[in-house]
């Protein structure tokens, strides 16, 4: 799946992409030098009027950003991008949506998680209005976004409500059906529903076993590609034993993103 496009569709994995150098280093895993690399785009192009690599340059390098641990640099990445993604795209094109959600979900990093959930709550409707492709994996990856936030917050029958009704949604990819299942687990558990919760935990771990292998620095992948950070966690369901020892199931490292880290902008 390639990057949502913008006019001239650009594709920021092609070898004529001035992106590509990036993105190669940060599918290596290499945080640091994409990041250093996205932002010489962003700064040798800036002067460049509505330049649309510009936007997805600091998308990329707010990226390598999160993925080092630096979530408040990142948010002040995204907080630099959005605007020149709003000029250059538009307000509610699909690629201004999908930033939204990214930085939306930046916040859970630095535990906003009501700011997280208002922002993705927005994101829903108006990515369900669009009819571009792409618009429905924003709304599904923004409410998936959505649903954490809300068991972050305490809110556990309302995240467990919206990961169903999610989940109900005809052809949903089985990407999505995994993460959503890891926080409607996590929602699960969070109402002592433990058998239910373990349940879910292990249908999303057969689902994770049956998509495409991918490398750590991947499955790793922040929500640009797309894969929203924080949004599952270990997914963990708890059961009692018959001792007094609960049973666990992990089921994604807390470093996972929440849509398809396997599918990166040109693959």
């Amino acid at each position: 799946m390639t990057i949502f496009r913008p006019r001239g569709r650009p594709d920021v994995s092609s070898v004529r992409s001035p992106l590509a150098q990036a993105v190669a280093m940060f599918r290596a895993g290499r945080y640091a030098d994409a990041e250093r690399e996205a932002r010489d785009v962003a700064a040798s192009r800036a002067r460049r009027r509505d330049d649309t690599w510009v936007p997805l340059a600091l998308d990329i390098a707010a990226v390598a950003v999160s993925a080092q641990g630096r979530h408040a640099e990142a948010l002040s990445l995204y907080d630099q991008a959005l605007p020149m993604f709003a000029r250059v795209f538009g307000d509610g094109h699909p690629q201004t949506l999908k930033a939204r959600s990214d930085r939306a979900q930046v916040l859970t990093s630095l535990g906003r998680h009501a700011e997280c959930e208002a922002e993705c709550a927005a994101v829903v409707p108006a990515a369900a209005r669009r009819t571009e492709p792409e618009a429905a994996q924003v709304a599904t990856a923004a409410r998936n976004g959505q649903v954490f936030a809300l068991s972050a917050l305490g809110r556990h029958p309302e995240a467990e409500a919206l990961a169903r009704e999610a989940l109900a949604a005809p052809h949903l990819p089985e990407r999505f059906s995994l993460v959503l299942r890891l926080n409607l687990a996590r929602s699960l558990s969070g109402q002592d529903r433990h058998e239910e919760a373990l349940a879910e935990a292990e249908r999303a771990q057969r689902l994770h076993r049956g998509l495409p292998a991918v490398g750590s620095a991947r499955r790793r992948a922040p929500s640009i590609w797309p894969w929203p950070p924080r949004c599952s966690g270990w997914a963990v369901a708890t059961r009692r034993g018959r001792g007094r020892w609960p049973v666990t199931t992990p089921v994604w490292p807390s470093s996972a993103r929440t849509t398809d880290a396997s599918r990166r902008p040109g693959s």
